[in-house]
């Protein structure tokens, strides 16, 4: 099992217009312009950034629209712009449920609260001043 690929994982930053604090969630991307997140995430949000590579080289920080969200399901769709024009990321692969019982390995990845951190280049009142480790 190759496990998530570490370019893809994304922080969820959302900013709320009903005065509520900011909320974060965890993503990845699946295509070139699209992070699969949870539909509780971005309920409600004003303005949303996915941020990947938080705190390492290579850090980006984009903003990010609903395209489709199913709260019944608790799925979400962002799109994001394409890391570089004409880069084109292979889809991510996802495997199927079989016909019979299995016990399978998994990876989970989150972006826990006890893992804010101030980030020192930007400023406190931005959303993104803050960040959680993976």
């Amino acid at each position: 099992m190759a496990g998530p690929e570490r370019d893809r994982i994304a922080e969820i930053i959302v900013r709320t217009d009903d005065g509520r604090p900011d909320g974060r969630g965890s993503g990845y991307r699946v295509t070139d312009g699209a992070v699969l997140t949870a539909a509780h995430v971005v309920a409600g949000t004003g303005h949303i950034w996915v941020r990947f590579n938080a705190d390492l080289p290579g850090e980006s920080s984009v903003p990010a629209q609903v395209l489709v969200a199913d709260p019944a399901a608790d799925v979400a769709v962002l799109s994001v712009a394409p890391r570089v024009l004409g880069e084109n990321l292979a889809p991510a692969l996802f495997g199927a449920l079989g016909e019979r019982v299995a016990t399978l390995d998994c990876v989970a990845v989150g972006f826990p609260r006890f893992k804010l951190r101030e980030d020192p280049q930007d400023p406190l009142d931005s959303p993104l001043s803050r960040y959680r480790d993976s």
